[in-house]
């Protein structure tokens, strides 16, 4: 065992995780051998062997708070600051995304939406390609998920950080360790259970369903709806669609893909 850590450190050493391509290259991932992993699991067409299998793919709000802790100013940040980050992120396109999320969220103070921006960017472009891709070529359905509740642990600067859907997809956020995560209640209980119906309906049937829950829709590339999950869920855009179309295109030009 001490070998193989041995090994891995040395080798991320050199392939340092970062947001400089998609999927996050950092040293390991799945290689197309031809034997064991034959072709790509769906791109350009899903693989044949789960073609017919329903999926659900989503993340969280604002998956970056939990990876940019060293980056306090991110936390903190005013209006002035909020757009200075998003101008050296997307150039002239700032005003207008900018001015999409703030439409599209009007309750979330600067950093919120700064996270938010950035966490679709650099996570979000990925898995909207994926959904894309996945709806096109399945004969499956495909359902896609935001998980946009804000966590008031840490003073509430997480917002709805990488993970905490999870003890709401298990039912255990208010568990002893699942107050840990989300500080418990009643409104935190309540959602736990719509959220962890909803996944064990879609295990048991391949539809996402829940008392409380406005009916989920399958995703298609068109219309690119996703179930947006809070103490008042809704159906909205994964991502907004031109804001998806700006980041896939910069950031598969930074990998030098098409």
């Amino acid at each position: 065992m001490q070998q193989v850590l041995d090994a891995e450190r040395a080798v991320m050493a050199d392939f340092l995780m970062g947001a400089a391509a998609p999927g996050f290259p950092s040293g390991f991932w799945p290689v197309i051998d031809g034997d064991f992993v034959p072709a790509h699991v769906h791109d350009p067409v899903t693989a044949p062997a789960n073609a017919d299998v329903p999926v659900m793919l989503g993340q969280t709000g604002t998956e970056f708070t939990l990876f940019m802790l060293q980056d306090q100013g991110a936390y903190t940040l005013d209006d002035a600051g909020l757009e200075a980050r998003v101008t050296r992120m997307l150039s002239e396109d700032a005003p207008w995304v900018l001015d999409s999320y703030r439409r599209d969220f009007p309750d979330y103070v600067p950093s919120a939406l700064y996270f938010r921006i950035y966490s679709d960017f650099a996570m979000g472009a990925l898995s909207n390609s994926i959904l894309d891709v996945r709806a096109t070529t399945g004969a499956a359905p495909v359902y896609a998920y935001r998980f946009d509740w804000m966590t008031p642990i840490e003073g509430g600067r997480l917002f709805s950080p990488h993970t905490i859907e999870i003890p709401f997809a298990f039912d255990n956020a208010t568990t002893e360790a699942g107050i840990i995560m989300t500080e418990g209640g009643d409104a935190v209980a309540t959602l736990a259970k719509t959220v962890s119906e909803a996944w064990v309906q879609f295990a048991k049937t391949g539809t996402p369903a829940a008392p409380g829950l406005p009916e989920w829709p399958a995703y298609d590339p068109q219309a690119r709806q996703a179930m947006h999950l809070n103490t008042q869920s809704h159906v909205a855009p994964y991502i907004d669609p031109r804001a998806f179309d700006l980041f896939k295109a910069k950031l598969w030009a930074s990998a030098g893909l098409e």
